[in-house]
C-alpha cells in the first residue's frame, strides 16, 4: 500500500489512517479545534473515504504526522485482496 495516489481505495480496505498533530502545531487551537472537529465528524459517520483523503492531502503536509500502514497490514492487504480477491477472480476466469 505505498501509491498516494491510491489513498482513498487503501483505506477503504483497511480503515482511516490515524494521525495526530505535529509537536510544533501542538499549542495551536485553531489546529486543534480543526482535528477536534474533523473527528467528531468522523466517529458521526459524517465523513466518507474521499473526505478523509481529501482532508489528509490538505492539512498532513505541512500539520499532521500520519500513521503509515504497518507490516500486519500490508501483508493482510497482500493476502486477502490481491491474492484472496485479485488473483483468484483471474485464476477462475480463465476456466
Amino acid at each position: 500500500m505505498w501509491s498516494s495516489e491510491h489513498a482513498e481505495n487503501y483505506m477503504m480496505f483497511s480503515g482511516f489512517l490515524n494521525f495526530k498533530l505535529k509537536p510544533e502545531y501542538q499549542m495551536d487551537n485553531d489546529l486543534r479545534n480543526l482535528v477536534n472537529n474533523f473527528k467528531k465528524e468522523v466517529a458521526q459517520g459524517n465523513v466518507d473515504y474521499e473526505d478523509y483523503n481529501n482532508f489528509l492531502k490538505r492539512y498532513a503536509v505541512n500539520y499532521f504526522d500520519v500513521e503509515k500502514p504497518s507490516l500486519a497490514d500490508n501483508l493482510r492487504y497482500l493476502f486477502e485482496y490481491q491474492l484472496g480477491y485479485m488473483y483468484w477472480r483471474y485464476f477462475m476466469w480463465n476456466f
